[in-house]
C-alpha cells in the first residue's frame, strides 16, 4: 500500500514525459523511414532514448518502492504510449510496415530498459537496506557497550 501513491506519481510523470518526448521529436520521426544509415541512425536513436529513460525511471522507482516490481513494465509502456498514439493519429509514416517496425522497436526498447532498471534498482535497494541494517546494529552495540 505504501507504493501506491508513488506509482501514481511516477505513472503521471512518465506520461507527461512521453508527451514531451513526442512533441520535441515529432519532426524527426519521418527520418526513421529513410533508407540507409540515416534511417538506421534515427531508429537507433529513438530506441536508445526510450531504453535510457525507461531504465532511469524504473531504477529510481524500484530503489524507492518496497513492492510493485512489476510496475516499471507498465511505466515503460506508458512512456511510449504518447509516441505510439500521436504517430498513428498524425500519420507520420507513409507505410504501415514502417510504423509497426518503429512501434515494436521503441516498445521493446522501453521494456528492455524497464527490465534492466528493475534489476539495478533492486540491487541498489538491497545495498541501501543492508547498509542501514549495519548502521543500526553498530549503534545498538555502542549503546550496549556504553551502558
Amino acid at each position: 500500500m505504501q507504493s501506491t501513491p508513488r506509482a501514481f506519481a511516477y505513472g503521471n510523470a512518465t506520461l507527461f514525459l512521453g508527451v514531451i518526448i513526442f512533441f520535441f521529436t515529432q519532426e524527426l520521426i519521418p527520418f526513421v523511414e529513410r533508407e540507409g544509415w540515416l534511417g538506421t541512425s534515427f531508429t537507433a536513436g529513438f530506441t536508445l532514448v526510450f531504453i535510457n529513460l525507461s531504465f532511469v525511471i524504473s531504477r529510481r522507482f524500484c530503489k524507492k518502492a518496497l513492492d510493485m516490481e512489476f510496475f516499471p513494465y507498465l511505466i515503460g509502456f506508458i512512456l511510449v504510449l504518447p509516441t505510439l498514439f500521436f504517430t498513428h493519429i498524425t500519420e507520420r509514416f507513409d507505410l504501415l510496415q514502417a510504423q509497426l517496425f518503429f512501434s515494436v522497436l521503441i516498445t521493446a526498447g522501453s521494456m528492455f530498459g524497464a527490465y534492466f532498471g528493475i534489476q539495478k534498482g533492486l540491487r541498489l535497494r538491497d545495498e541501501y537496506l543492508s547498509e542501514r541494517a549495519e548502521e543500526n546494529s553498530g549503534q545498538k552495540t555502542q549503546h550496549v557497550s556504553q551502558s
